[in-house]
């Protein structure tokens, strides 16, 4: 693929970045919800409506906004110099992204579906259920460490930590390192 020129560079950018915040905002968002939900007493329509937007918001925006970022992030990975694997800290980008999206859709994505089964149908009921409280306590936990991992993320963006990986480094020559010899006269 050609790269960008900077016109073409700054749109792929701003597209993938508010890919990126629209996923962390979304995901900060249901958390929030999520964790506020244990800490009320909510009559069970209430408490089911929380979890329906729960589910709305992973299912409507979290999806959308992660499949979004990594496609936004591979196309301005091709489109630019900086390429898929030629510096670390894209590599780490990459695939932590991809982890992130792959335990989201097997794993918090069932489970947000199944406890919002268990409160439409049982109200506030659910609550004091062993399963649904199996399902709450996974979901606030690793939930909470998926948006963690999302700022990890923006930093590693922002501060590009690690430098280039050898395949980013093929074709170049080292430096080559220079050494002054002094001679001493010891009398």
């Amino acid at each position: 693929m050609k790269n960008f020129g900077p016109q073409g560079r700054k749109v792929a950018l701003t597209l993938h970045l508010v890919c990126c915040a629209t996923w962390f905002g979304a995901a900060t968002a249901m958390m929030t919800l999520i964790i506020s939900s244990g800490q009320t007493n909510k009559p069970g329509d209430a408490l089911a409506a929380t979890w329906r937007a729960i589910k709305t918001i992973d299912d409507g925006v979290i999806i959308a906004s992660a499949g979004a970022s990594f496609v936004t992030g591979c196309v301005l990975s091709m489109g630019t110099n900086w390429g898929f694997i030629k510096w670390y800290w894209i590599l780490v980008k990459l695939v932590t992204t991809a982890v992130l999206i792959a335990f989201g859709a097997s794993c918090l994505g069932p489970w947000i579906n199944a406890a919002t089964a268990l409160v439409t149908q049982h109200g506030q009921e659910a609550m004091a259920m062993e399963n649904f409280n199996d399902l709450y306590f996974r979901i606030r936990l690793l939930g909470t460490g998926q948006v963690f991992v999302l700022a990890l993320i923006f930093g590693v963006s922002v501060f590009k930590p690690w430098g280039k990986t050898r395949a980013g480094n093929q074709g170049k020559r080292p430096a080559r390192k220079t050494y002054r010899h002094s001679r001493v006269e010891v009398s």
